[in-house]
């Protein structure tokens, strides 16, 4: 694995360049520190935006966050998220524990929280079943209190997460719950 780094920003990506694990910036704003976990990574990298990673920083901007963490279901770059299924090894060699590791330091760190938004397509290789099944076995470790970290901007028809490019600018993250069929949520209002 190779790190690149720029003023604001770290990135994670393999050796060979096609995989992209993880993605750190710090934003100019004190606060919470949000984990975005998406379908996988585009063009965006230590000193380049993508339209994703645009929408990503304006929105956790706006929210009060600090820091944002983006990673994915699949590690392979990507502008065109149908080539995944084309993709000999789309999910990537170290992914699963980078993902692993994001979501143990989200279980136990009550200032961050964490967006899921991945969109239908998170449902090749039963990849939302496998990480909402790892986020869930952590939550059940996390305080009730807690537990009103997990969020969506809106669930699609299918019930997956909705991709911040298809929300309207000024959406606001909505507070979920993992059902015991590992259906996602939305938890009313309290």
């Amino acid at each position: 694995m190779k790190v690149y780094q720029s003023n604001r920003r770290k990135v994670l990506k393999s050796k060979c360049g096609l995989y992209r694990l993880r993605l750190d910036e710090l934003l100019p704003i004190s606060g919470r520190s949000l984990v975005f976990i998406g379908l996988n990574p585009s063009k965006g990298d230590s000193y380049t935006n993508d339209k994703t990673l645009i929408r990503l920083k304006t929105f956790s901007k706006e929210w009060g966050y600090e820091k944002l963490t983006v990673v994915n279901l699949f590690s392979r770059i990507s502008k065109d998220p149908n080539m995944i299924k084309k993709a000999r090894n789309p999910i990537g060699n170290f992914n699963n524990e980078i993902l692993d590791d994001v979501i143990k330091e989200w279980s136990m760190n009550s200032k961050v929280d964490m967006w899921l938004a991945w969109g239908n397509k998170g449902a090749l290789l039963n990849r939302d079943k496998a990480i909402i099944k790892k986020i869930k076995s952590y939550t059940n470790n996390i305080e009730k209190e807690n537990n009103k970290r997990l969020y969506v901007l809106k669930l699609t028809k299918e019930g997956q997460p909705m991709h911040p490019l298809y929300a309207k600018k000024k959406s606001e993250l909505e507070r979920i719950t993992i059902l015991a069929n590992l259906q996602l949520s939305i938890l009313a209002e309290q």
